[in-house]
């Protein structure tokens, strides 16, 4: 568990290209949000939900960030729950990642408070082939103040906001290769994989059903 740190869980989306809730969608006996409050509840002392407030996510029995920005995507959720939790450092998620890592959250805190001894560093994020993922990511609290004038601007395009700031990349490949079998715990190449629509979940279901990961 690391002191001065707190969880926010994206789950404001409409799951249009699912076509139902995707956050609530099972993977073995759990849904794809248990999972996911599962793996950063494992790291941080709080954790919160940016959500809609019509959701039905109570039996998480999590408390939800007020929203000052509707409708507004993920940046909007970050600030919620940046607003709703006072913290050095927060962690973020998507609700639709089955395979949420707890080891490669561990990882990106470790690196953001050792590198935080030197450099200033506002988010260290995790890449796999090639691809940056900011929604499963650690940002220090000093980016407050810039989501907020993206929001009220309405500059809602995540990467072109994360590129204002000091951040450190994390290979996931590179993670993979450094670790030992028994330092991995729940590392693998599947833990960025991301359920937006029903191929996906199929795709999901399909490495549960062939891995450890059906529990």
């Amino acid at each position: 568990m690391y002191k001065d740190t707190a969880g926010i869980i994206l789950a404001g989306g409409q799951s249009r290209r699912m076509g139902t809730d995707k956050a609530l969608l099972k993977i073995g006996e759990r849904s794809v949000i248990e999972r996911v409050a599962a793996a950063l509840g494992s790291c941080v002392p709080q954790l919160c939900l940016a959500a809609a407030e019509d959701r039905s996510y109570d039996f998480l029995q999590l408390p939800t960030a007020p929203d000052r920005f509707p409708g507004q995507g993920p940046l909007s959720g970050l600030y919620a729950g940046m607003n709703a939790l006072d913290a050095q450092w927060y962690v973020l998620s998507a609700c639709d990642l089955p395979f949420a890592s707890t080891r490669l959250l561990e990882l990106l805190l470790q690196k953001a408070q050792s590198a935080a001894d030197g450099l200033p560093v506002q988010a260290v994020l995790p890449t796999y082939q090639g691809r940056r993922h900011p929604l499963y990511a650690v940002y220090h609290h000093s980016v407050r103040p810039s989501l907020e004038t993206a929001l009220q601007k309405g500059q809602l395009r995540v990467m072109d906001w994360l590129n204002q700031h000091r951040t450190i990349e994390l290979s996931l490949e590179q993670l993979l290769e450094q670790h030992s079998q028994q330092a991995k715990g729940d590392l693998s190449s599947w833990c960025l994989h991301n359920m937006n629509d029903p191929e996906a979940y199929k795709q999901a279901l399909q490495q549960a059903d062939s891995s450890r990961f059906l529990q």
